[in-house]
């Protein structure tokens, strides 16, 4: 039980990162909404999982699905920490 809870977050924001990385990450507007797009559809199969594992009664399936859930929501972390960081305006001017 330990185990997913520490390798699905971390696995998940290492991939997060990577995926968003690879597609060129989130500079410019077609980036981010782009990046926006993979936040998306990461955080809807985090949703189905997490859904999922509500309705299932083995319990090794409701691991998995946790673990699933775990890993696609970290997966959505490293893109939007970095547009939230870069759109944000610095208000000291």
């Amino acid at each position: 039980m330990q185990g997913l809870c520490a390798t699905a977050p971390v696995l998940g924001v290492i991939t997060g990162g990577f995926i968003v990385d690879r597609m060129g990450g989130y500079k410019g507007a077609r980036r981010t909404a782009r990046a926006l797009q993979v936040c998306t559809v990461l955080g809807m199969l985090a949703m189905a999982t997490g859904f999922t594992a509500a309705f299932i009664d083995q319990f090794a399936l409701v691991l998995l699905n946790l673990w699933l859930m775990l890993f696609f929501g970290a997966a959505v972390l490293p893109a939007c920490t970095g547009i939230f960081i870069s759109e944000v305006r610095l208000l000291t001017d």
